[in-house]
């Protein structure tokens, strides 16, 4: 009985024409707005010596990154592997660009 008698209150609470008080039809309106916020993210997966410099397997979610004064373009997220030349002053990475 008790599951009937609730059942029933939620499918009168669920209908605007009933729901009101003396059965008068009700109305309401609300916008909701919100935004994810995603960090930039660089990871180097691996690193290995070939001729020349580095093979250097990365995984990001940013549309370029700066490794020794050369820029890096990514067309999707995700891994993927760059040639970093071999440089006397060690590499720098700038990301974010």
């Amino acid at each position: 009985m008790a599951a009937a008698t609730l059942l029933e209150g939620l499918l009168l609470s669920a209908s605007p024409a009933l729901a009101g008080p003396g059965n008068a039809p009700m109305q309401a309106s609300k916008a909701v707005d919100f935004s994810i916020v995603i960090p930039p993210v660089f990871k180097v997966t691996r690193s290995r010596p070939v001729a020349g410099g580095r093979e250097v397997v990365i995984w990001t979610n940013m549309p370029a990154v700066r490794i020794s004064d050369r820029e890096h373009r990514f067309d999707r997220v995700g891994e993927a592997t760059l040639f970093v030349p071999e440089t006397t002053g060690g590499a720098g990475i700038v990301h974010g660009l």
